[in-house]
Parts: structure tokens; sequence; C-alpha cells
């Protein structure tokens, strides 16, 4: 008996040895999986992204490994530019595992907050695994009382559990939470705020979103709440899933993502980031996901998004630039600029060694994300298409022609299949320490109107007049060859020469290489006065095309170009309504106005003047003109000299038209010149015209030579025209057109622009029998109609009938 009872009690202890020979095999078995995942992330984890290096700081203790040989190929890479309808297309994709375990943390606040928090939690559609109260101590039984609460109302006990943690400065308010490093979950959601209320469908969608087939968004962090940005007020909401600076309110984490954050101890701040911190220590970009739908929404509690200035397109697109080794150090500091005004700047190269981590000394929370792109003709396509980016950004000095790879791409026919818009690819000459200043501008534009960039197009017209005028001309082409053109190739040039243009100024014009755009040549074989010449050289094809009207007494600034291209799609292509009121750019700032009725008079500006200002006065020393004002001038224009044709002057008999419109204008008085007629019209609708600071000019006038007799007058005339050229642009922010000065025809200051068109509105009512029209369409019409007056008919004598006449009446 005794030796039964030694055996039973000798397995008794056999099998307890063996016991607990396999827990503690278990323990050191999990405390090697926990430690290996410690000192090395699997790779598999860690999203496909060069690591930002600029902005990691090096610490020996850290548990974030940089990885070498890290490549992305973008061939595999999907867009992640999905509507909401794709997005639950791919989500339903998914099939989440039975025993996934999903664990939620959220902080206690106040009473009634918190009821409506944890009941929003307490509905979703998934099983949940734990459900973290992060409280103080003094809380903790009240929080204890309403977990109590909650678990009978729902019948779910032991789901929910509260923890008092004391977080010392500089730490996430969760990450006292020292159960998460021992519980086996796979995934977190961290709920941050009082009112922060999941839709039902929320956790379920998001979940199935990181683990669907072949997901884009499966080492993202994904959410439908942005975080506000610096200055604003407002919440943006997506229509399509993009790119973000930071998701706010509520996250979802991988457990792996969650110990990252907490064993990263580099950034000792007060203001944590989430979306920041995970992008710094692996790379991983934050996703905004459209929100229309109140029950996939991450915070219900935001019902009502407040719409910011940008448009709906503006919010969805980004900017790639592109850079290899034959890059200028000075694309690095417009990418900096850039960097200023975006929130998400992207980077491309086909080989990350070519390129280091950009450094930009400013204050601004940007990310700078790089990208990989596939080596085949179809790798950038796929990576356009991938970011949503709307515009490309390259040097000509890179290796690639990207918009031509991109055109000749296999995939290229599905852009019209998918119905998607090519982006717009900007090819600038290479950049320079000179150059760049006069190119950072493109930084303060929106998207929007870098979308634009090839659409307007600016034509170069120049007339010449007289013989022996070589050396003139000679200037105003070298002054445009040497001008900068921002990689623009649809330049047109357009020279007409008059009927006295001698042999050797044609033969220089004919042999003149333009490899901008197309050159054209056109010569006169019978003289026409100057009025036909100038109001002739150009006629629009379309609303997008701009003429630069110059003459060969004229010299440009090397940055006529920039500062015309800068103003257009500021003021152009920039706003949603376009002032109709503004007619053209004047390259030119004048030191004399010419319009006041005793003569000219000297314009010396004023504070008013240091930046760009409107002035009611047409330029004729260098100006672009817009196109419909341009068809409206000819269409006045022609009415004005049709009635004088019809009408010969010294016949005695009145014209239908008044002959002197603008009496307080001097151009009253040229009765042969443009300029009578375009200011008449200019000012009977308040138009305006832009004009460079006082102190800045792109143009410059070069007087003919005079007899010597004459030669002081000349002098003096000659500094008051022949302005000093500008060597560089304007500022790199230009105002809004609300903000700039107004001057009228005589060069004096206006509050404002409605004034003016009250002064035209007066003007037209004594000159046209027709009541102006406010919304005219730059249809001149209402400014030419004749008012009624009796005409004699003489009747002959005729025993049988009386004679007919037919008479013109114009009713307004």
């Amino acid at each position: 008996m005794m030796l039964l009872l030694y055996r039973i009690k000798s397995s008794l202890l056999g099998i307890l040895g063996s016991c607990l020979t396999v827990l503690l095999v278990y323990h050191i078995f999990k405390l090697g999986i926990k430690e290996t995942y410690v000192q090395h992330l699997d790779s598999t984890e860690i999203t496909n992204y060069t690591l930002l290096e600029s902005l990691l700081l090096t610490d020996s203790n850290n548990v974030i490994h940089q990885y070498e040989n890290q490549s992305t190929d973008t061939a595999t890479i999907s867009s992640i530019n999905y509507s909401l309808e794709q997005l639950k297309t791919l989500a339903s994709t998914a099939s989440l595992p039975s025993i996934q375990s999903v664990s939620v943390i959220l902080q206690y606040h106040f009473e009634i907050s918190f009821r409506d928090q944890i009941d929003s939690v307490l509905r979703q559609t998934i099983n949940l695994s734990f459900i973290y109260i992060v409280c103080t101590k003094q809380d903790k039984p009240t929080v204890d009382q309403l977990i109590a609460d909650k678990e009978q109302e729902y019948q779910r006990y032991g789901l929910i559990r509260s923890v008092n943690v004391s977080n010392k400065q500089g730490s996430y308010w969760f990450s006292g939470i020292g159960t998460l490093n021992n519980d086996d979950t796979d995934f977190v959601f961290i709920l941050d705020g009082a009112w922060v209320q999941p839709g039902e469908k929320y956790f379920d969608f998001t979940l199935r979103l990181l683990q669907a087939p072949f997901s884009p968004f499966e080492h993202t962090l994904v959410g439908t709440e942005q975080g506000l940005e610096d200055g604003k007020d407002c919440r943006l909401e997506a229509s399509r899933a993009r790119y973000v600076r930071q998701i706010s309110d509520i996250w979802l984490l991988r457990r792996e993502w969650l110990l990252a954050l907490l064993s990263d101890e580099r950034r000792n701040d007060t203001n944590k980031s989430i979306s920041r911190d995970l992008y710094q220590a692996l790379d991983m970009p934050s996703i905004l996901l459209p929100s229309s739908v109140r029950s996939l929404q991450g915070n219900t509690f935001n019902s009502s998004i407040r719409d910011c200035e940008e448009g709906t397109d503006e919010r969805n697109a980004s900017i790639l630039f592109y850079m290899d080794q034959q890059s200028s150090s000075s694309l690095e500091k417009l990418i900096c600029q850039f960097s200023t005004q975006h929130e998400i700047i992207h980077l491309a190269t086909m080989n990350e060694e070519n390129i280091k981590p950009i450094t930009c000394y400013h204050p601004q929370n940007t990310f700078i994300m790089y990208h990989t792109m596939a080596e085949s003709q179809n790798g950038m396509f796929q990576l356009v298409y991938q970011l949503s980016a709307s515009v490309v950004i390259y040097e000509e000095s890179t290796m690639m022609n990207l918009e031509s790879d991109f055109l000749k791409s296999s995939l290229s026919h599905t852009t019209t299949a998918l119905q998607l818009t090519p982006p717009t690819f900007i090819r600038l000459s290479k950049l320079n320490k000179e150059l760049l200043p006069n190119i950072l501008w493109m930084a303060g534009l929106p998207i929007k109107a870098l979308e634009q960039w090839h659409v307007p197009s600016i034509k170069l017209i120049i007339t010449t007049s007289g013989n022996k005028k070589l050396p003139q001309v000679k200037r105003l082409l070298n002054s445009l060859k040497h001008a900068d053109y921002l990689g623009d190739k649809q330049v047109d040039l357009t020279l007409l020469m008059d009927e006295k243009s001698d042999r050797l100024t044609s033969q220089y014009i004919n042999n003149l290489q333009w490899t901008i755009g197309r050159k054209q040549v056109h010569h006169r074989i019978a003289q026409v006065h100057p009025m036909q010449i100038f109001t002739e050289a150009w006629y629009p094809s379309d609303n997008h095309e701009y003429a630069v009207m110059l003459d060969d007494r004229l010299e440009l600034s090397p940055f006529f170009y920039v500062w015309l291209k800068h103003t257009i799609l500021k003021y152009r292509y920039s706003a949603i309504t376009i002032n109709k009121q503004v007619f053209g750019i004047s390259l030119y700032s004048p030191r004399i106005i010419d319009t006041d009725t005793t003569g000219r008079l000297l314009f010396k500006g004023s504070n008013s003047t240091k930046l760009p200002y409107l002035m009611q006065i047409p330029s004729s020393s260098g100006a672009l003109y817009f196109p419909e004002h341009w068809r409206e001038f000819h269409d006045y224009i022609t009415a004005r000299l049709t009635d004088q044709a019809i009408v010969k002057r010294g016949s005695g008999q009145r014209h239908l038209l008044n002959d002197f419109v603008l009496r307080i204008s001097r151009s009253n008085l040229w009765t042969n010149s443009w300029r009578k007629y375009f200011d008449e019209m200019t000012y009977m609708r308040g138009y305006l015209m832009l004009y460079p600071p006082h102190q800045t000019s792109y143009s410059t006038v070069h007087l003919m030579p005079v007899k010597k007799k004459n030669k002081a007058r000349y002098l003096s005339a000659e500094k008051l025209y022949n302005v000093p050229l500008s060597r560089k642009v304007v500022s790199q922010q230009l105002p809004d057109m609300d903000a700039l000065a107004i001057f009228d025809l005589h060069g004096k200051l206006v509050q404002q622009s409605s004034r003016l068109i009250e002064r035209g509105l007066q003007l037209q009512r004594t000159v046209s029998a027709c009541e102006p029209r406010p919304e005219h369409n730059h249809d001149p019409s209402d400014m030419l109609c004749p008012f009624s007056h009796l005409i004699q008919i003489p009747i002959e004598a005729s025993p049988t009938e009386i004679p007919i006449k037919s008479v013109n009446i114009y009713v307004g």
C-alpha cells in the first residue's frame, strides 16, 4: 500500500514538474518573442516608404531601427484616391479573423460625455476584447460605478476596465497602461477627447480596410477626422481618400505600432501627435477617409463640418517633385518653399541613393514624403495616381522627360476609361542661385492655379516702323532672347514690318532663331495709319490667348515673362470669379500721366504704389492685353470708325455717334490714335490695368535721337521715359486684387473701383441712348446707340407720287 502511494505521489510530482516546465518554457518563449520584437521590427510591418531620416534623432536605446536597402515597387502599389463607395467595396472583400483581439482606450473627462462615448463604443458591430478607461485616482470610484451600470445595461461583464495612470510630462496620456505590453491585443482604437463618438460601423469598416486583400491601406493610419490647420477653425471633409498631415480624434493602431510609439522616448514634448510620431518613427502616412455616411464616421459629434476656403479639388490634389543626380540644389530650396504653403509634399526619384533627405529651416510642420519610382515606363503613371498628384514639377536638366514617359505609358489609355485627369507637368529651366529667387512665388499659388500652368498662351507681338531701325530691333529682340520663360515652350513670336523696313532689318528678322514657339513674320506693302497697325496686330482665338504688344522703341527686363506668368496665374486662374474690370497687365512703370487736359503731368507714386496697383490708363510701352476686352475694343472701335467713314469730316453732316466722348481726357483730341477709343471704352466701363510697383519696371522706352538744338530737352525727357529695368521679380506673394490701390484716368487715387463704374455710367448715359447693361459680357453695343434727332428729307414736286427715302432709325 505504501509503495502504491509512493508511486502515485511520484507520478503526480512528475506531472506537476512537467507542467511547470511547460509553463516556464512558454513564458521564456513569450518573453523571447517580445524581446525579438523590441529589438527588431519585422520589415513586413513597415510601410513601403523611404524613411524620413532628416526628422529622426539618433538614440542608442531607441527600439526603432532604420532599414537599409528599402525600395518601393510602385507597380504593386495601387492608388489611395478611393471614393466612399470604392472604399466600401474594398472593405467588403476582407474577412475578419474570428480569434482577432480588438481593444479600445479612452479617457474619462466628465460623466455627461462619458456616457455617450461609452455607448458609441459598446454599440459597435464587432466584438471587443477590452475597453480601457484611463482616469485619475480621484475619478476612479465614479468611473467604476459607471462601468458597473454599463455592464448591467449591455449585459457584458468583464469587458470594461478602469486604469489609473500617472504619466510623466511629455508622454502620451495612455502610455501608463502597462497591461498593453502583456495582452495579446491585435488592434487598438484610441479615442482622444471627451466628445469623440464613432459611428456604429466605424470599427468594422476601418479594420476591414487594413486587412482587405492587397489593400493600399494596410500600413497606413486611417481616419475620417483631420487635424485642424494652423489659423483655421474648420474641419475638411474629403470626397476621396487622400494624404493629410494629421488624423485627429480617433486612431486605429496595430499592436506593434502602439508599442513602437510607447517605446519611442525621443520626442519628449508636450504637443504629442500620433500621426506625426508614427510618420517619423515608421514612415507611416496618414490617410483621410470620406465621411459622408454617419455610421462610418470616426466622430459623429462633428456632424456639421464647416468647409474651408479651398475647393474640393484643391483638397484632394497633391504636388509631386522629381529629382535625380542631375537636379540642382536650388530645387531643394524650392521644395522647402512649397512646404511652407502645403501640408504634404511628395518627392520621387528613380534611385534613392541619388538624393539626401531635405532639411527645411522653417517652423512649419510639413511632411515631405519620399517615393522610389519603378524603373519602367509605367513608373511615373503609377506613382501619379497612387498619390493623386495633379502637379508634377521637375527640372529640364533631369535625364527623363517625365511628361513624355507618362504619355507613352502602356497604362495611359486608362485615363479616358477611368475618367482620370492627367496631371500638369511643369518642366522648369535648370535653377541656380540667381534664378531661384525669381521662381519661389510658385509656392504661393494654389494647386488650382498650378494645374493651369500651360493653359494661358502668351504671344509676343512686335511692330517695327520706319527705315534704318536695325539697332532698335536688335536691342528689343536680344532682350527677348535673354529672358527667362520658366521652361515654357509655346511662346509664339509675331513680327510686323512696315513698308519702309530696310533690307538689313528684314534679313536679321528672317534669320532670327526662335526656339520656344512659332515665329511669324508679316510685311506691309503700303502705308497705313499706326492706329490700324496696332489694333489689327492681334485678335484672340480663344479666352486663354493673351498678347504682349511691343514696338521697336522698347527694351525688356529678363524677368518680364515671369511677372506676366505670375500675375496671370494669380489673378486669372486662382480665383473662383475673375475681376472683369481688369483688362491687362503693364510691363512699364510710368513716370508721366498724359491724359490731363492741361498737358503731361509727373506721376510720382506714393506708399500705395510700393505694391502693384491698378490704373485706368492703358499702357502703350509694353503691356499684355486680355482676350475678352480686346474683342470688345475691336467691336467698339470698328463701330466708331465706321460711323466716321460714312459721314466725312467737313461735309457739314453730323455723325450718328458723338465725335468727342471723353472731353476730360487729353486723348479725346487724338483722332488718329487707338488710345482715343480705348480710353473712351475703359472710362465708360470702369476698366483698369494692372501696373508693377512704381520703382519696378519690366520694360523701358528709348526715345529717338533729336537734333543738337533740342538735345537738352531730349535728355530731360529721356530720364522720364527711360526708366531702370528690374532685375528681379516684384515679390514672392502678390496681394489679392481687392487689396490693390486704384488710380483713375488722371492718376488720382480712388478708394473703390465702384466709384469709377459710377463715373462711367454717368458718361455713357450722355453719349449713348441705350441703358447701360451691368452684365454686358464685353458686348459694346450699349455704348454705341445714337440719340434720335430730326432728319430733313426734301420732297421734290411731283403731280403723281411722293418720293420715298429709307432712313435708319436707332431705338434705345
